[in-house]
């Protein structure tokens, strides 16, 4: 089997060994879905058969991207019987400014059209400027900015809102035997993996292979509630690591789950392209649909080029003197 090189923060010994050639989509992709017939499934209608799926952040573009939720998450777990229920967490602002997406002031539709389109069991509304006001910026920021300053917030934003829903959450984990965090801006192009879902153990972690960037993927993850809220609750281990490092989204994604939490951190074949607010698909994220069935490498960074060995020993080599 095809050894998956492990991202810093996260041991080889606690990587996925996958039988799979890693540049293979197609070979990675999770078995295709042949619908049950639930009356013949045991457990159906138990905890062991039902999952809590969490969207989390501002909702930028879920009108474009309500489609491949239905298609690619929603029906593959009916098709398995598989009982969901839909948390979300959003924030109340009708614009947004982020230049590390090159939108400003853009309009976006709030959390009325999530409570239509997602039908959600639990939700929550904040404003930015009340999870501002907690979220200290100096605590994050004391080895300097990782981004610029908004970016900066909109990461420390983003960690907030996850911890929101995973409280949604926590107090019925009992009656869930996984849970799945995604984002609603994701365009998905290939399923969710339910038998992985299912088929998770405790202390293991999924997470996407791609635009890993020196980290782990922080746009959507699933496990078992115990290793899943960790992964929802990362805003809580953040000042430690911002006491050491600057604060990096994948870099401290990793830390989190590997360095400091010790869980098992497996790949999921599932892949998203992050679209913004004018249905446009994020252009490092273009390649996604069709170049990573070819090009490994460089769907771990992006699509703008392909990244050699050389370029990724002197990208690590640059993150670690930050």
């Amino acid at each position: 089997p095809a050894q998956v090189s492990a991202p810093p923060g996260v041991r080889m010994s606690e990587m996925t060994t996958v039988a799979q050639k890693p540049h293979a989509l197609q070979d990675r992709q999770a078995p295709a879905v042949r619908a049950l017939d639930c009356k013949d499934v045991p457990d159906y209608r138990t905890e062991r058969r039902r999952a809590a799926i969490c969207f989390y952040g501002l909702n930028r573009a879920l009108r474009h991207t309500i489609g491949s939720i239905r298609e690619l998450v929603f029906d593959q777990l009916r098709a398995l019987c598989v009982e969901y229920r839909v948390y979300f967490h959003t924030y109340s602002e009708r614009s947004i400014t982020s230049p590390h997406a090159g939108e400003f002031n853009a309009q976006v539709a709030g959390a009325d059209e999530m409570i239509e389109l997602l039908r959600p069991y639990r939700h929550e509304v904040t404003s930015q400027a009340d999870a501002d006001r907690l979220l200290n910026m100096r605590v994050y920021t004391r080895r300097g900015f990782a981004y610029v300053n908004v970016t900066q917030r909109n990461l420390l934003r983003q960690l907030y809102s996850l911890q929101r829903v995973t409280r949604l959450w926590q107090p019925e984990h009992a009656d869930y035997r996984s849970v799945a965090y995604l984002r609603p801006d994701l365009l998905f192009v290939t399923p969710l993996d339910v038998p992985a879902m299912l088929g998770a153990r405790e202390g293991e972690i999924y997470t996407p292979y791609w635009h890993m960037h020196l980290g782990a993927n922080d746009r959507f993850a699933f496990g078992l509630p115990a290793a899943a809220a960790i992964w929802g609750n990362r805003l809580v281990d953040a000042a430690e690591y911002a006491r050491r490092h600057k604060l990096v989204s994948e870099a401290f994604c990793a830390w989190v789950l590997s360095d400091k939490h010790h869980l098992t951190m497996r790949f999921t074949s599932m892949i998203g392209m992050r679209v913004r607010s004018s249905g446009e698909v994020h252009a490092l994220d273009q390649c996604l649909a069709t170049m990573c069935r070819w090009a490994d490498n460089q769907c771990h960074y992006g699509c703008h080029k392909h990244v050699t060995r050389r370029e990724r020993k002197r990208l690590h080599k640059a993150q670690m003197a930050a």
